[in-house]
């Protein structure tokens, strides 16, 4: 019997000490993007111990890993902090003892706004100019990028290095080009 108790004080220790000391993970994201976070797990079913009302949360045990993906879509147009903790298993000391542990997943979900500036260039026919269309282009969300390019008259363009390459064409008086930034 003495053996019995120890054991489960053991057990119980454990389960005091994975609820005492929680991990946090802390994830930013774009309105509308989906999240994945993967957290090591035994093969032993997860469970979301306090849900979150601005997100459809689905999790998917990785075959033959002890990991599970957790994918956090936020609903619609939601912006602003959200947390969700999720329980999920250790393996214990003993075999067949699995241990529960927590994480809190700490969403910000921001808008990203971007303000693209008119861009105009002197360019001579037939000669490629390299134009930054980006130094006065601002985002709320970090440095931009090009993307991709999309109509072009008057010449011929393409993205190199986040810049815009723009050849004019002998017979072209003038250009134009429309570009996406992200």
């Amino acid at each position: 019997m003495k053996h019995f108790v120890a054991l489960l004080l053991m057990f119980t220790c454990g389960v005091l000490s994975a609820q005492l000391n929680p991990k946090d993970i802390y994830v930013n994201a774009k309105v509308g993007e989906s999240i994945n976070v993967t957290i090591n797990t035994v093969q032993a079913p997860s469970v979301v111990v306090e849900p979150s009302a601005h997100d459809s949360l689905s999790f998917d045990p990785i075959p033959g890993a002890s990991q599970s993906i957790f994918t956090f879509t936020p609903i619609p147009g939601f912006i602003g902090d959200e947390d969700i903790t999720i329980e999920y298993f250790i393996p214990g000391s003993f075999p067949g003892f699995n241990i529960p542990s927590y994480t809190t997943i700490h969403y910000r979900i921001k808008e990203s706004k971007i303000d693209l500036g008119g861009d105009t260039e002197l360019v001579s026919p037939g000669v490629a100019t390299l134009i930054d269309v980006l130094s006065n282009d601002t985002s709320t969300d970090g440095a931009l990028s090009l993307v991709k390019l999309g109509l072009v008259s008057g010449g011929s363009a393409s993205i190199v290095n986040d810049q815009i390459e723009f050849t004019l064409g002998a017979s072209a008086d003038d250009g134009y080009v429309r570009y996406f930034a992200s």
